[in-house]
């Protein structure tokens, strides 16, 4: 089986919503993950989610699920998505209006000093 199709694969898996932030955190941070940033950041939604369920924290809306991804959030290269996909990601209201900008202005090629992204 292929590198990718196997990271596909885990990140699926059950096992992957049983790891914790730190774990997710080296995983996702690795520059060899054969992964694109659409299908990862929709597994940590996902994974999120998950561990919202687990500790009785109602989601009402998106504060709750961004709480829970905390510094995760700015693992995810969203200036490596499309213009397209970002726009349909940012509708989950993740991000903030700046970090939103931010990372519009890097995906229109602009440099932007101090980005976490």
């Amino acid at each position: 089986m292929e590198t990718r199709a196997r990271a596909i694969k885990i990140f699926e898996s059950s096992a992957f919503l049983q790891c914790n932030r730190e774990c997710l955190q080296i995983i996702i941070s690795s520059d060899e993950l054969p992964l694109d940033e659409k299908f990862i950041y929709a597994s940590l939604l996902r994974w999120a989610k998950h561990k919202c369920t687990l500790e009785n924290i109602y989601i009402t809306d998106s504060t709750e699920i961004r709480k829970m991804l905390g510094l995760l959030i700015y693992e995810i290269r969203f200036p490596l998505m499309s213009q397209e996909t970002f726009c349909k990601v940012e509708h989950d209201n993740l991000l903030s209006p700046e970090e939103k900008i931010q990372i519009m202005q890097l995906l229109a090629g602009k440099n932007v000093e101090n980005s976490v992204f």
